[in-house]
């Protein structure tokens, strides 16, 4: 992510000053797919979004996953966690940690999704991740993802 030292002085800098949030969500697996949300742009993202209320991390994933692509999941694992600037709905800018588990769908939502939703082999997304953080990350999680 940090290519030169440069850079990981102006990302120190910035962590130092601005909001840190944490959200959660998850990516499913099925058929040798992924479950991800594709963007007006075309481009994918992990589903994932903010803890709400007194909610777990694992139950704003579950939650999130539920409400962006209208799949009902349940979690196998944990996956790990992944860091990056994010632009909040208010226009300020933040350090975001995302807790990421690993899914499996069980049903359908009976609520039309927020997002757009693609399940997509791990190379086609790999090459179509919006964010090069959560390229990163699933490239790091390749084999728990098969």
């Amino acid at each position: 992510m940090l290519k030169t030292p440069q850079h990981r002085e102006v990302f120190l800098w910035y962590s130092y000053t601005m909001n840190k949030v944490t959200s959660a969500g998850g990516i499913a697996v099925k058929n040798k797919k992924i479950l991800l949300i594709r963007l007006e742009s075309g481009m994918y993202a992990i589903p994932k979004g903010h803890l709400e209320n007194d909610e777990t991390e694992s139950q704003t994933a579950i939650r999130e996953v539920e409400e962006e692509t209208g799949v009902k999941v349940e979690i196998k694992g944990y996956l790990g966690e992944l860091t990056r600037l994010a632009v909040e709905d208010s226009g300020e800018t933040v350090e975001k940690t995302i807790k990421v588990y690993k899914m499996q769908e069980i049903g359908v939502s009976d609520n039309d999704p927020d997002e757009d939703k693609i399940w997509t082999s791990i190379d086609d997304a790999l090459s179509n991740m919006y964010f090069l953080e959560e390229k990163e990350f699933i490239q790091l999680h390749v084999g728990e993802l098969r």
